[in-house]
């Protein structure tokens, strides 16, 4: 938690910035969680909840997120006001170098806080 406090911290004092959250669904979805972790997964939520709501208070900071795995994002992350938005990307094509933002972006599905 004291990781995504200090990213969204670090993103206000930078705005205007984008804060980018790779592998989003890493995350977990609390409707899934089973086991001794659940309460921890659920202030871990939580806290991200907190910090994406906050952002629409604070011009300038657009929060951005990247997955393979859109369907293990926790509801409550892609409802509105939140990371509501998305862009889904086929697979690259040899006509792309390996390394250009366009193959990386083909590889991913984008999620956009407004």
């Amino acid at each position: 938690m004291k990781a995504i406090c200090d990213a969204f911290a670090r993103a206000r004092a930078k705005a205007p910035c984008i804060l980018f959250i790779d592998e989003i669904y890493g995350i977990s979805d609390r409707a899934t969680i089973r086991g001794e972790y659940v309460q921890y997964w659920t202030q871990v939520v939580n806290c991200l909840l907190e910090h994406l709501a906050g952002v629409k208070d604070q011009p300038g900071v657009v929060v951005v997120a990247a997955t393979n795995h859109p369907d293990r994002i926790d509801a409550a992350v892609r409802r509105a006001g939140c990371l509501d938005r998305g862009s889904r990307s086929g697979s690259p094509t040899r006509r792309r170098s390996p390394g250009s933002s366009a193959t990386i972006l083909a590889r991913t599905r984008l999620l956009t806080h407004r």
